[in-house]
């Protein structure tokens, strides 16, 4: 691929993170994989910051688009795990989220929920994803998620631990919303 295909191809992923396009899931991930193999590459670099996005949220909006990577999700899981364990808080929820599009319930995830130095929006939004997992080795790494989460709110209806909570329920079983089980945000 020579230097003005690359430049084209930029051009084209970036005007699709720009463009907003309001489709439901299949189409979004239709949208993703038709980028192809090379397509897919550049949208690694630019959710991995190798490539500068011209706004920071065209970045968050390239490392939600890789939780649609039906392509070759393997290359996509390791940029999406190092962004979750590295990135900055936001860009670390927006990878977690992508992750759990990937990979339900991956070890990277529930390995984000028991390590203290996660950050605690880091480790609530693998939580959520975890919890779906159900099982009693879940419920307590949530509980211990839960009882860090305290220590640091000290306020036991603050929105951290009611989101907690409710992850609790749903790997406990006791919580399902209305209409079936909630999406994987």
């Amino acid at each position: 691929m020579g230097q003005s295909e690359r430049d084209d191809l930029r051009r084209r992923i970036f005007a699709l993170l720009a463009g907003g396009h309001a489709t439901d899931r299949l189409g979004r991930e239709r949208l993703i994989n038709e980028l192809g193999e090379d397509g897919l590459e550049v949208l690694r670099a630019v959710a991995a910051g190798r490539i500068e996005a011209p706004h920071p949220k065209l970045q968050l909006k390239a490392i939600a688009a890789l939780g649609f990577d039906r392509t070759s999700p393997e290359a996509s899981m390791p940029v999406l795990a190092d962004l979750a364990e590295r990135g900055q808080p936001r860009t670390a929820v927006q990878a977690v989220r992508a992750l759990g599009q990937l990979s339900r319930g991956s070890q990277q995830l529930r390995d984000l929920v028991r390590d203290q130095a996660t950050p605690p929006a880091v480790a609530l939004a693998a939580a959520r994803i975890v919890a779906q997992l159900g099982g009693d080795d879940v419920v307590a790494e949530l509980e211990e998620l839960r009882r860090r989460l305290l220590r640091l709110t000290e306020d036991e209806r603050s929105p951290s631990i009611l989101s907690i909570e409710r992850a609790i329920e749903i790997a406990r079983g006791e919580y399902v919303a209305e209409g079936g089980p909630e999406p994987i945000p």
